[in-house]
């Protein structure tokens, strides 16, 4: 009973938190970072604790973590358990009010002030299904072995040794968030305040085929994590504020999404060409241990994902088996990642390694790492508080930025607009990772996509002014 007052105590702060934050600010990307966090932090402990309560019925419903048990350790809801629910909670609360501290009153932005930037979604789009092509180029070879194997194109692309991998990977990022701006673009066009394009026929058509593409590539390669933060990315900006016209265009962007996710879950798993000796699809089953699930089991699995357990159960296998604090081994590894591979070639252990060695993680899976415990495991409880300081002030400072006027270079106009949305949709990586991701916060989830509208606005570099 202890754990249920422990969790509705925090969850009660964390809600009053963010009501406080949202009346200040009226930001709603706010609300929507702190239901990301919340998600993949103390989520599963709701479902766990109920569910170990009730006699661990879960299974009846799709609940699947039991499995973690095998792979981890065995999780109990003990004194550790409650340590990790103390912590996590912590951890939500002290961003929280670093944020509240840090961020600026509401400011409402002056619309007649504004010059929209006109983006050629034609030159967008088109770039997309250009990069569609050159990725399926890319990973060619591993199309042909998975093939050959009779193996789903998303595991083999999981143990590539395809040397363009990083190439094909980081292309993906780009189809990813180049197909899901220009919808949002499309859809917004008549009410948005930053962005404008000459819409006709032509542009719906070239939308429509697009997103075809797009759709059929993602559920081909059975990647949804690039989809996941471009996605988010474009919920945050549609709600960026409430209108009737935008609750319409955000429901249905949000069920093409939904569709999308749950059409890359059932399907990534499976063969979807097969060679001249194979007659019929076939299960994937030499990667993973997994038993085979059936269309309805996998679907129910779907709500009941285990990555927000894996994430969870972390803190508790650290504190459960006493695992040693390193000191910084995560700025060590962060510090060689920035040295090309061609120079140094060898780097050292990162903390979800280190993590994945002390526990007995079986081996030939990937798990993840909260952010917490990865700065746990760096610093001990003070790296909770770091974390937690350095995230929400990072958060705080770029939305302090959107609000700021008088940006006259269109790149730095275009990162106070999109950071604020950008940081919120890589939450989901950032929390199932350790202070490494700091890396792809500023370079993939900021610094890439503004490029790329940036670019987008050269084609035809033209403002035009509101009425």
């Amino acid at each position: 009973m202890k754990f249920i007052l422990l969790l509705s105590f925090l969850t009660l702060i964390i809600i009053f938190l963010g009501w406080k934050i949202w009346k200040k600010t009226k930001c709603n990307n706010y609300l929507f970072g702190f239901f990301l966090i919340y998600f993949w932090t103390l989520n599963g402990a709701w479902i766990f604790t109920i569910d170990q309560l009730t006699g661990a019925k879960g299974a009846e419903i799709g609940i699947s973590y039991y499995r973690i048990f095998e792979k981890l350790f065995p999780v109990q809801l003990d004194n550790n358990y409650f340590l990790t629910i103390l912590y996590y909670g912590i951890f939500i609360i002290l961003i929280q009010t670093v944020i509240w501290a840090l961020s600026s009153n509401n400011k409402k932005i002056n619309s007649n002030k504004i010059k929209p930037i006109n983006i050629s979604i034609k030159a967008f789009l088109i770039l997309t299904i250009g990069l569609i092509i050159l990725d399926l180029f890319i990973i060619y070879p591993d199309i042909k072995e998975s093939i050959t194997q009779s193996q789903s194109l998303y595991f083999q692309l999981n143990d590539s040794t395809n040397k363009f991998l990083t190439i094909y990977q980081l292309i993906s990022k780009i189809i990813a968030f180049t197909s899901v701006f220009s919808l949002i673009i499309y859809f917004l066009e008549k009410t948005d305040n930053f962005f404008t394009f000459q819409k006709d026929k032509i542009s719906s058509i070239v939308v429509i085929s697009c997103l075809i593409f797009v759709v059929l590539f993602f559920i081909f390669t059975g990647n949804k994590h690039d989809l996941l933060f471009s996605g988010i990315f474009g919920m945050l900006y549609m709600l960026r504020k409430i209108t009737l016209n935008r609750i319409k265009n955000f429901v249905s962007f949000s069920f093409i999404l939904l569709v999308l996710f749950i059409s890359i879950d059932l399907s990534r798993g499976e063969q979807l060409f097969s060679s001249k000796n194979t007659l019929q699809i076939n299960n994937q089953t030499e990667i993973s241990d997994e038993p085979k699930e059936d269309i309805q089991t996998r679907f129910k699995h779907f709500f009941f994902h285990n990555e927000m357990f894996y994430a969870h159960f972390s803190m508790y296998g650290v504190l459960s088996k006493n695992v040693p604090i390193t000191y910084a081994k995560s700025f060590n590894y962060l510090a060689h990642s920035m040295i090309p591979r061609s120079i140094i070639s060898e780097r050292p252990e990162n903390i979800y390694q280190y993590y994945a060695n002390e526990v007995n993680a079986k081996k030939g899976q990937g798990y993840t790492i909260h952010h917490a415990t990865a700065w746990y495991l760096n610093f001990g409880i003070l790296g909770i508080l770091l974390s937690a300081i350095l995230l929400g002030g990072i958060w705080a400072l770029l939305n302090n930025l959107f609000f700021r006027s008088g940006f006259k270079n269109n790149f730095l106009k275009l990162f106070a607009i999109l950071s604020p949305f950008l940081f919120v949709a890589f939450l989901p990586n950032l929390i199932r990772n350790g202070p490494e991701a700091f890396k792809g916060v500023f370079l993939e989830s900021l610094l890439l996509p503004v490029l790329i509208v940036y670019i987008a606005t050269l084609v035809k570099k033209k403002h035009i002014k509101t009425n």
